[in-house]
């Protein structure tokens, strides 16, 4: 191992590299740090990902919304035209609002 390494460890953390139970150690702290970084990269990920569909709705709903105010369609071929889900169009429906 290299020589500052060595005395590093030696130092600040009363290891002795050239231990098997020391090495062992070294590696579970490098694997752990990797998983957590892992672990914190992916949430960030999913994080940005639902704000991105999130956002992408809202665009979806504002478009919708333009196209109704603007339009004497049915809100059912509106809806559809917009990509809308159905679970919209049916509680639209049971709210008793709208065309069908």
């Amino acid at each position: 191992m290299n020589a500052p390494v060595v005395e590093w460890l030696g130092r600040h953390l009363a290891l002795d590299p050239t231990q098997p139970a020391t090495l062992v150690l070294l590696v579970m702290a490098v694997v752990l740090v990797g998983l957590l970084a892992y672990l914190v990269t992916h949430r960030v990920l999913e994080i940005r990902a639902h704000r991105r569909r999130m956002a992408d709705e809202e665009r979806q709903v504002a478009s919708f919304n333009e196209a109704l105010l603007q339009s004497r369609a049915p809100v059912s071929e509106l809806a559809r035209a917009a990509g809308l889900p159905r679970e919209l169009l049916l509680l639209r429906r049971e709210l008793g609002s709208g065309a069908p």
